[in-house]
């Protein structure tokens, strides 16, 4: 085999290879992306209505929740993904809910035990 001929096999070789690295270091850093808590106080409130809120089966109160999988004494205050407003008005960050913020006082179907 001449040096052309091994050259033309390494390059499909290579970018497979960077398409490889990239994509594992991208799928390490994406879910840590999801880690890092929203801030609520500069958040718009979640409202029950809201399609990924219905999706999940999101509840301002805990004790309204019809779901199978809640279990008693589960909220958003003591959920993993839930990061509570420095003002202390009751309502947090959700790593789920990026863009609004939660009551901690309710739940929905993607409760992580915190």
């Amino acid at each position: 085999m001449t040096d052309k001929q091994s050259s033309e096999f390494d390059v499909p070789m290579d970018r497979s290879r960077r398409r490889f690295v990239g994509g594992a270091l991208a799928s390490a850093v994406i879910p840590l992306m999801a880690i890092v808590p929203a801030q609520a106080q500069e958040l718009e409130q979640l409202s029950e209505d809201d399609a990924m809120a219905k999706s999940l089966d999101y509840k301002h109160e805990a004790s309204d929740v019809e779901h199978s999988s809640y279990k008693d004494g589960q909220t958003c205050a003591n959920c993993a993904l839930y990061r509570a407003d420095a003002a202390g008005d009751g309502w947090g960050g959700c790593s789920i809910f990026r863009d609004k913020a939660v009551k901690g006082t309710g739940w929905c179907s993607s409760y992580v035990k915190g």
